[in-house]
């Protein structure tokens, strides 16, 4: 009986294996850099292209980890460049087109795009040859472990950014209004309300 016992224990405990390893699996979260000019590299390795410097304090989302680097998701201001004549009604028409760090044939190879694969983006600035899109889903960069203490969830990476938007545009406002109110004469000013919109900022 006690060796019919083991044997299902065993057996279960084989079942629940999968489980267990499943449930271990990579959770992201927030990061938050722990110096100064903290390097993000291309890959997990020292010698890798820098891509950005970070300072202590910035906010990063971890998206997941290799070796002794986490891996984390790009910064809004990355983005991609791939050139114009591969593109037909924002759909790639050609293979393993080239998506680079810059709007240049020189420039850093950050991922593949294939054919068929949809894309939006806009006519780059510098180079109206260039399409500029945000990176594709799963793209991810390197931070050394190092420099990154994990202070939460994911969501809360997404609760900061939301919030720090809505500063920039009440502070966009704040200022267009201030500017016309200065633009007025004296007498007709009424600064209450950039005033107010700066209150609601602070």
């Amino acid at each position: 009986w006690e060796f019919m016992q083991l044997q299902r224990k065993l057996f279960f405990s084989i079942l629940l294996l999968p489980m267990m390893l499943f449930s271990e699996s990579f959770s992201p979260f927030t990061g938050k850099i722990t110096g100064n000019k903290v390097r993000m590299r291309f890959s997990a390795d020292l010698d890798s292209e820098i891509l950005k410097q970070f300072n202590r304090g910035d906010l990063v989302l971890v998206i997941g980890e290799k070796d002794n680097f986490w891996k984390i998701a790009p910064p809004k201001d990355i983005k991609g460049y791939v050139f114009r004549s591969y593109l037909i009604n924002d759909t790639i028409e050609a293979n393993r087109v080239n998506l680079r760090l810059a709007p240049n044939t020189d420039s850093l190879v950050i991922g593949q795009l294939q054919q068929g694969q949809k894309i939006s983006g806009k006519i780059c600035a510098q180079d109206n040859k260039w399409i500029e899109t945000d990176l594709p889903d799963g793209t991810g960069f390197y931070i050394a472990k190092e420099y990154i203490d994990n202070i939460g969830k994911a969501e809360y990476f997404s609760e900061i950014q939301k919030r720090k938007e809505e500063v920039e545009n009440l502070l966009t406002t704040a200022i267009t209004s201030a500017k016309e109110e200065l633009q007025k004469p004296y007498e007709k000013m009424n600064i209450q309300e950039p005033v107010s919109e700066f209150e609601v900022i602070i």
